[in-house]
């Protein structure tokens, strides 16, 4: 395959996966509606909607770090990074790349453990069917999916402390244009 049959794959997925944490995300909406409703109205009885709405939002967010992860939009302190200059720029790009690899492989590890430790008991008591296994595992995906932007990163941290990238984006934790 081609470098541009690659990026058309990778943009297909991209989307997707953006698409379906939409579709979380406006699930969330939906279960919380109902909740309000079946408050309001004595005849409906609807006690799965408040722990469907919390395993919704927890999935929401472990998997839509990812799509902030890839477009280095996810918090940090970048200011001293920005504010720096030259070598150092890129001596400050480099430790935050690494410290970041540090953390997710550690979360990795730590979500793997507790998957294995804990798969099949069930997360809620109206839902037995979703398990906390199914939301280590969607972290340690997640944590893997950022692992590799983190890598990414680091390539490009090492490049601009060779001076052969330079930062041109400020505030993100990837700042390259071309990364959007």
């Amino acid at each position: 395959m081609n470098k541009k049959s690659w990026k058309h794959i990778y943009s297909g997925v991209k989307n997707l996966y953006e698409h379906a944490v939409t579709v979380l995300f406006a699930l969330i909406e939906v279960s919380v509606i109902l909740q309000i409703v079946a408050r309001f109205s004595p005849s409906i009885q609807l006690p799965w909607t408040e722990e469907l709405a919390r395993m919704l939002l927890v999935f929401t967010t472990v998997l839509g770090v990812v799509c902030v992860s890839r477009r280095g939009e996810h918090l940090g302190a970048y200011f001293l990074r920005d504010l720096s200059k030259g070598r150092l720029k890129g001596v400050l790009y480099l430790c935050g790349s690494i410290a970041t690899l540090i953390f997710l492989v550690a979360l990795a590890s730590g979500a793997l453990t507790m998957y294995l430790s804990v798969g099949a008991a069930p997360a809620t008591t109206t839902m037995p069917w979703i398990t906390r296994g199914m939301i280590y595992a969607a972290l340690f995906f997640s944590a893997m999916v950022m692992a590799v932007y983190g890598v990414r990163d680091l390539i490009h941290s090492i490049q601009v402390l060779l001076g052969k990238r330079e930062i041109t984006k400020k505030g993100t934790s990837s700042p390259f244009p071309e990364e959007d």
